[in-house]
């Protein structure tokens, strides 16, 4: 007999997927690009991600490609990057609060209400871009400059407590269950070949891989 329990919903938050929160959820960390080979239990196609093709168990949940949801995994950024959806919002908080302190400013004047630092000139230089004082501005400088905000000062902004602009620089990329990006199917068995998201997803490992090797400078983004 089946027995079925109720459960009220109270609410329903859409937010930035932070990193901890990512990493929480995660089975796996993938950080190599061959797929089928001696190192596939790192990749994109690990047996971590779900089961979606007869026969056998999933190795995380143990069950059968009927009953299985799939699990996420990540990859570990060599460099941070900006998100080109979130740009106006990384914009937004350059703006907002003191490059040096972190604080959001009241009003925004010469220098910082709090720490008298001179206050920056941010602007986007393209879709993907930001300058600060008419020179390029990095992921990586936006982060260190968005971990000063307090928390404090973020809530009075947003009021959510479960928000921080340092989210909005990406740090870790978060992988889909093996059922987002399945495999193509023939005779109910899985062949060789891949979609488009993961394709995508191999590219940006290769990539990342590279940066590794250069001590994960990114010149642009």
């Amino acid at each position: 007999m089946c027995v079925c329990v109720l459960l009220s919903m109270r609410s329903l938050d859409f937010n930035v997927w932070s990193s901890s929160s990512i990493l929480r959820y995660s089975h796996l960390e993938v950080n190599e690009s061959d797929l089928y080979g001696l190192n596939s239990s790192k990749s994109l196609r690990s047996e971590v991600f779900g089961k979606t093709s007869q026969g056998g168990l999933c190795t995380v949940c143990n069950k059968s490609w009927t009953g299985c949801p799939g699990h996420w995994g990540h990859i570990r950024l060599a460099s941070p990057v900006y998100h080109v959806g979130w740009m106006s919002y990384v914009l937004y908080w350059c703006r907002l609060t003191c490059n040096g302190c972190g604080r959001v400013q009241e009003k925004r004047g010469k220098r910082c209400m709090y720490c008298d630092v001179v206050m920056v000139h941010v602007v986007k230089s393209d879709a993907y871009a930001l300058t600060m004082n008419k020179r390029p501005l990095e992921a990586k400088d936006v982060l260190e400059w968005f971990e000063k905000i307090p928390a404090e000062d973020v809530y009075d902004v947003t009021g959510y407590n479960t928000f921080h602009p340092k989210d909005l620089i990406l740090t870790i990329l978060p992988v889909p269950p093996n059922q987002v990006r399945p495999s193509p199917m023939l005779n109910d068995s899985e062949i060789h070949g891949e979609d488009d998201i993961t394709r995508r997803l191999l590219l940006i490992v290769r990539v990342n891989k590279s940066l590794q090797r250069y001590n994960g400078t990114l010149t642009r983004y």
